[in-house]
């Protein structure tokens, strides 16, 4: 009884592993894709998806801000006690 050669079979296991690698390559990508295309496509933003909504307004938290700077530069240019 003859026994296949042994390189006939090293190279099937490499084709295999080659086809299998780009299967996977192509789901990976597909699947990407698939989620960067509901992202783009999605007729709700991410925020609406989350039903996020911030927790003080723009013109709150600019004024914060202001007041937090002048707390932090109100003892700066004034002259030493001493």
């Amino acid at each position: 009884m003859a026994r296949p050669a042994r390189g006939g079979t090293l190279v099937r296991v490499v084709v295999a592993m080659a086809l299998f690698s780009w299967v996977m390559l192509a789901i990976f990508v597909g699947f990407v894709g698939g989620v960067l295309l509901l992202g783009l496509y999605s007729p709700r933003s991410g925020a609406d998806v989350l039903d996020w909504r911030p927790t003080r307004s723009a013109e709150a938290e600019s004024q914060g801000e202001l007041d937090r700077r002048a707390r932090e530069h109100g003892g700066h240019g004034r002259p030493d006690p001493s």
